[in-house]
């Protein structure tokens, strides 16, 4: 699920002069090298970018490759997109036009279709270069598509002040890009070309041509992201997570605790408090329904995935619809975010895909369903990890990647909500959380 966040970087397209250009930079992880992206420019109307990583763990071989064409009209509006990303005997591809107010994006698992309105689907550098037109202090904003969620997402610059480009021995104008959820720091040239960016997570962006390390001028080492370490959550010495216990007490470093309040999660005098569900007396279904703004997903998957008797307790039919879901669905490392039809298709996902499918199976049979990101205790220790909430007389709890139900107090929600947009609020916090104790 991570990787998002290491290959989300932003991408960089501009128009030409006819020539070829092509920009290379260095993926900088603690001061060591661990990819490469590189921008060509072959014409005005066509970029193509290549993003490299060199990852360990998750299953995925040891190198990440993302190739991104793209089309772009004068203006920088992006017409079509091409994009194929590789994990070791794992491989993406997918397509996406725009037609008439209509952006098409097509994939293994069809095709789907969003309206778009003027300025919603940019190239990210075209908006970028918008900013050589505002004063330090004012903003604006655009749409830019994302292959690897395959969607369109709002983007909101503000700009800064001209200043010493971190590690560089370059002056570069700052900006400050929020991006789904994720701030960003960009420094850029005068032509507002990217000299440097810093995203919340994963690895820094620097143009080769400028880069300086601060202590060692020569060549810089090169090593793996560790994604299997990236995943962790950090734990005070001596704290230990109980699966087995019926409720749990967290004490967190590095997260407003007000925001986690809801469902089986409450705060008492500072501390988190979790709760197991029981195990019987859920509702049946269609009696009563969750808050109107709280619905989660309404995607429609086959009427085979989901128990669907008026008469079938609410539990029952998650039940059904969780093995129904891991019969079909293999657990396993993906790259981007693929659909419920495409992870269907495919037989594997993680964390991520088996929970946004069982929730689009569940609101296919009526069930309400959200998906829940945080933390919980994955192969013995605290990770980044994604599972499913269900409405049933209140927010209920169902890990379909762990087969869980209800799932056990070492989940910790941070965020909710109906599709896997929700991990790009939770991944920034990663590294700043902290569990201090377990009572």
């Amino acid at each position: 699920m991570l990787l998002i966040a290491f290959l989300g970087l932003a991408g960089c397209q501009c128009g030409g002069d006819g020539e070829t250009r092509t920009t290379r930079y260095l993926l900088l992880d603690d001061d060591a090298v661990v990819g490469e992206w590189t921008i060509q420019i072959a014409s005005a109307d066509s970029i193509v970018e290549r993003t490299r990583l060199n990852v360990q763990g998750g299953g995925l071989g040891e190198v990440v490759d993302l190739r991104h064409e793209q089309i772009i009209d004068e203006d920088g509006a992006l017409l079509r997109s091409r994009w194929t990303v590789a994990a070791g005997e794992h491989v993406r591809e997918g397509n996406a036009w725009l037609d008439d107010g209509t952006l098409f994006v097509e994939s293994p698992g069809g095709i789907r279709r969003t309206a778009v309105g003027d300025g919603e689907a940019r190239a990210r550098l075209s908006l970028v270069l918008e900013a050589r037109q505002y004063a330090p202090g004012e903003e604006f904003s655009g749409g830019v598509f994302d292959p690897l969620a395959g969607e369109l997402r709002p983007v909101r610059i503000r700009v800064g002040h001209s200043e010493t480009v971190p590690a560089a021995t370059v002056t570069g104008r700052r900006l400050v890009v929020e991006e789904a959820g994720r701030t960003s720091r960009w420094w850029v040239d005068e032509r507002g070309l990217p000299l440097r960016i810093e995203p919340p997570d994963g690895p820094v962006a620097v143009r080769e041509d400028v880069y300086r390390h601060p202590s060692d001028p020569g060549p810089l080492p090169e090593r793996p992201v560790d994604i299997d370490a990236r995943s962790r959550v950090t734990t005070a010495a001596g704290v230990r997570l109980d699966p087995s216990a019926p409720r749990a007490s967290y004490r967190l470093g590095g997260v407003d605790l007000a925001t986690l309040r809801g469902g089986r999660q409450s705060i008492v005098d500072e501390v988190l408090v979790v709760v197991r569900e029981p195990s019987a007396g859920y509702e049946r279904l269609g009696e009563s329904g969750p808050p109107a703004d709280r619905t989660g997903t309404t995607a429609s998957l086959s009427e085979s995935l989901a128990a669907t008797d008026p008469d079938a307790l609410v539990r029952d039919a998650v039940a059904a619809t969780l093995r129904a879901v891991r019969l079909r669905v293999t657990p396993g490392r993906v790259i981007g975010r693929p659909s419920p039809q495409e992870t269907l298709s495919a037989g594997v996902g993680d964390c991520t895909e088996l929970s946004h499918t069982l929730a689009a199976a569940l609101g296919a049979a009526g069930v309400p369903a959200r998906i829940a990101v945080g933390f919980a205790l994955v192969d013995g220790a605290p990770r980044h990890h994604a599972w499913v909430e269900y409405w049933d007389d209140g927010w209920q709890t169902v890990d379909p990647a762990l087969g869980q139900l209800p799932a056990d107090v070492t989940h910790v929600r941070l965020a909710a909500g109906g599709d896997p947009s929700v991990i790009d609020q939770v991944a920034p916090l990663l590294g700043g959380l902290v569990i201090e104790s377990v009572e």
